[in-house]
């Protein structure tokens, strides 16, 4: 009996091919021919697991970076939050001294006419 011991090959028309000709058209299933047809879903299967586990390793690493740039994402909408609260209070500030100079230039103005 044949022993195949690569599972990380991927069903072929190739090996479909050389299993027909190994039975030489006979139509009766041999042991042999039911191993590797076995075997070659076998192998189909593990490299579909591997296949799998890859995407999921992926997932998680996208996973992670995602939650890496929400946390990044929260922590710049906070500081924008501080800025702005600086930015108003700024204003307010820039607001309040061009009142004051209007005032002072008032007063200047009247005491120069005196």
């Amino acid at each position: 009996m044949l022993i195949l011991t690569n599972p990380n090959q991927t069903p072929s028309k190739d090996k479909y091919n050389k299993l027909i000709k190994m039975t030489a058209g006979n139509v009766e299933l041999t042991d042999e021919v039911l191993y590797c047809v076995g075997y070659d879903i076998f192998c189909s299967n593990i490299v579909a697991l591997k296949d799998i586990e890859s995407k999921q390793e992926t997932i998680q690493e996208l996973k992670a970076k995602v939650t890496e740039l929400s946390d990044e994402l929260e922590q710049k909408s906070e500081k924008l939050g501080e800025i702005t609260t600086y930015y108003v209070t700024a204003l307010d500030e820039i607001d309040e001294l061009q009142k004051e100079n209007a005032e002072l230039k008032r007063k200047l103005s009247l005491k120069e006419q005196k």
